[in-house]
């Protein structure tokens, strides 16, 4: 089999700011795998400041993945030996799964493959400056969407509040989740928590920053708002999972395959989980549309009752060419155009690394 990879750079339409800084860019890395007449493509969705695998030596490592594909390794030996290189690992388990050789489950047959059917998705209001954040608002609501995911961080009494009253002012039936990104203290967080429960809002993904167990599970136990794992599961020590969960009985935890290692390991989650009567819903994390497309499949398999994070896909100038489109506040695939063209990737600046 042959095995390469290929830098592509993502360009935002619009600087995009988080709780940790602005990006104007993100690289993706894709691997290609060549078997006899068949061509398959994988994404190793890097996220820098984020991916536990975020280190140096990247590039060597597709390098030695590559070429342990081309001497023979199969696609189970191969993803065992990525269990610290998680967007690696999915791009790999991507790349197989399309070619059928490693099994993933029956995605191929679900309504939203066929295009009988589309996944609900919340909307996304990225920070920034309050008109920037209210356009953002009232576009989303314009659209109708009933779940709208607002990023809040260290401003947030100075305008990040303001924003959530106009938004239960604009659509009272509104659900509205919120995104810390680790930004607050344990004393912050709760303050910020308590007057989240008075607008009347979904829930709060990762209040405060990774590495504080028993801060976190301060919070779990005692907010009024559902607290959501994110960066807490990603930096989740091998082995630990179970000890995380039963130590912080979170409400949900968010399943992001880029950065927790792919398909099988966000399977396991939801096991340990629905276990301990945990919720969960999955959520893209920049990816082009050639990962959104496998994070969608993921999520169509493994359903939830509510939205949703999978509507990234419009953030870059430059994404791949695409069927994937949003309607009806949904994520769909066209019935008459199943596809997401590499062509873009292939003739990038940069060089494929055999």
């Amino acid at each position: 089999m042959k095995a390469s990879w290929s830098r592509y750079e993502l360009i935002f339409k619009r600087p995009a700011r988080t709780s940790r800084g602005e990006m104007k860019a993100k690289p993706s890395y894709f691997l290609r795998l060549e078997q006899d007449d068949q061509v398959a493509w994988g994404e190793c969705g890097l996220l820098p400041g984020l991916s536990r695998d975020d280190r140096p030596n990247y590039e060597q490592e597709l390098d030695r993945v590559c070429a342990l594909i081309r001497s023979g390794g199969d696609a189970e030996g191969v993803l065992a030996t990525l269990t610290d290189w998680p967007s690696i690992r999915f791009g790999v388990e991507m790349a197989f799964g399309s070619l059928g050789l490693i099994d993933l489950g029956n995605w191929a047959q679900s309504s939203f493959e066929q295009a009988e059917a589309g996944i609900p998705i919340n909307g996304l209001i990225w920070m920034g400056s309050h008109s920037f954040q209210r356009e953002q608002l009232t576009a989303l609501i314009s659209a109708g969407f009933g779940c709208i995911k607002f990023k809040i961080g260290k401003d947030y009494w100075e305008g990040g509040r303001d924003l959530l009253i106009e938004a239960r002012r604009l659509q009272p039936g509104l659900e509205i989740r919120t995104d810390a990104n680790g930004a607050f203290s344990l004393s912050e967080a709760m303050k910020v928590l308590e007057d989240l429960d008075r607008i009347g809002v979904h829930s709060m993904e990762q209040p405060v920053a990774v590495g504080q167990p028993e801060q976190l599970a301060e919070l779990c136990r005692n907010s009024p708002v559902p607290i959501a794992l994110d960066e807490e599961l990603i930096f989740c020590a091998r082995g630990m999972e179970d000890e995380l969960l039963q130590l912080l009985q979170p409400s949900y935890i968010i399943l992001k395959p880029s950065l927790l290692g792919g398909w099988k390991v966000c399977a396991d989650w939801i096991r340990r989980a629905e276990e301990q009567n945990i919720g969960y819903w999955t959520t893209s994390a920049l990816e082009s549309q050639l990962g959104l497309q496998w994070i969608a499949r993921f999520a169509a398999v493994h359903p939830v009752p509510m939205a949703q994070g999978l509507g990234t896909g419009s953030l870059y100038r430059n994404n791949l060419n695409s069927d994937l489109h949003i309607r009806d506040q949904k994520l769909w695939r066209s019935a008459t155009k199943a596809f997401v063209a590499m062509d873009q990737v292939q003739a990038s600046t940069d060089q494929s690394h055999p």
